[in-house]
């Protein structure tokens, strides 16, 4: 099934390229993906069912919340995404995806903000995922913050500590692939138990 679903989203990409980019480190716009079987690492960690709703944060052109919604049950995912251009070709590619497999959205839904992330709130979400290597500290302490105020939220994701994430526990930590660099993944957990070492 995997290689279906990487197949399909590879054609995808090809359909609606990505937009240039910016790989500037003095403060322009980043962005990167994460290697699609790096992310099954991810997914196969949060172990999502048809009762979350997923919450990707600086969703760009889609691929990991795509990948979320076709490989797991949940019952929404959706990507909050402040560069209006990627956001674009992110909705030109559901509205493509919708047209091929009208199926899979029979119950569920896949939604798409363009906004800044540290405005929206839905409180329903109990997973959220921020592929945040570029985030600055400034970023990441808005963003921790914000996500403490997310009373059903159970799980968060980031590609970099979230040392202002109150209520959560360090759960684990593993590398990813992505299309810059290998970078660690950091799992927060609201659950009880012993924290990572």
């Amino acid at each position: 099934m995997h290689e279906l679903i990487q197949t399909y989203c590879h054609w995808l990409e090809n359909q609606f390229p990505s937009p240039q980019q910016h790989l500037n480190r003095s403060g322009n716009a980043l962005y990167g993906e994460v290697n699609y079987y790096s992310f099954c690492k991810v997914i196969e960690c949060l172990k999502l069912t048809k009762n979350d709703i997923f919450l990707d944060l600086g969703s760009g052109l889609g691929a990991a919340l795509f990948q979320v919604f076709f490989s797991t049950p949940v019952a929404m995912a959706i990507g909050v995404e402040l560069e209006s251009t990627r956001h674009q070709q992110a909705v030109k590619r559901l509205e493509q995806l919708k047209k091929d497999m009208p199926a899979v959205f029979t119950g569920r839904k896949l939604l798409l903000e363009q906004g800044d992330f540290t405005h929206f709130y839905y409180p329903q979400a109990t997973v959220a995922y921020a592929c945040s290597t570029a985030f600055d500290r400034h970023l990441l302490q808005a963003l921790g913050e914000h996500l403490s105020r997310f009373p059903k939220l159970k799980t968060v994701v980031s590609y970099r500590k979230l040392n202002h994430l109150a209520g959560f526990k360090l759960r684990h930590v593993f590398a990813v692939e992505c299309s810059w660099d290998t970078v660690n993944c950091f799992v927060y957990s609201k659950s009880t138990g012993k924290q990572y070492d």
